[in-house]
């Protein structure tokens, strides 16, 4: 996966997923929702300044992308 914020700044990726071990009940909701969480660390360090995101993720045959707007709280 790579990342470009509103501001022109580029980022690569490091994903990884959640490695706790889960609870029958979040075993059962996750085949339910067949959803996966993942944690995204950006490189170098997403600018604070930023209001918007592109992640683009690509695989062996596609690539998918992604706008998220940024809050702020």
């Amino acid at each position: 996966m790579h990342a470009q914020d509103d501001r022109g700044g580029s980022y690569l990726d490091s994903y990884a997923r959640n490695t706790g071990l889960p609870t029958e009940e979040e075993l059962a909701e996750e085949r339910a929702m067949e959803r996966e969480e993942l944690a995204l660390q950006f490189l170098p360090r997403l600018d604070p300044l930023a209001h918007a995101v592109k992640l683009t993720f690509q695989g062996a045959h596609e690539e998918i992308a992604v706008d998220l707007e940024i809050g702020t709280t």
